[in-house]
């Protein structure tokens, strides 16, 4: 993995969560899941479970967050 390109994709990930419009995170449940959920899409290694009490991702949510990743310009994963 190169650490730069991995840099670059977390600011730009950054600034699309910074930016996004509350609905996408309203349904992702809580902004830890939605986080590495986003990071998942774009191929970081990462898993999208968080601990209890924090809600788990939905499907619902997964694939308003890749659209809104991929409305911003972030390439995501099949």
């Amino acid at each position: 993995s190169n650490p730069e390109q991995s840099a670059d994709k977390l600011w730009r990930l950054l600034k699309l969560v910074s930016s996004a419009p509350f609905p996408v995170l309203k349904t992702a449940g809580s902004p830890h899941s939605s986080s590495k959920e986003a990071l998942k899409l774009q191929g970081i290694p990462i898993q999208n479970c968080v601990r209890s009490p924090l809600p788990t991702i939905t499907d619902k949510a997964s694939s308003s967050i890749k659209q809104a990743l991929q409305r911003a310009g972030i390439t995501t994963l099949a």
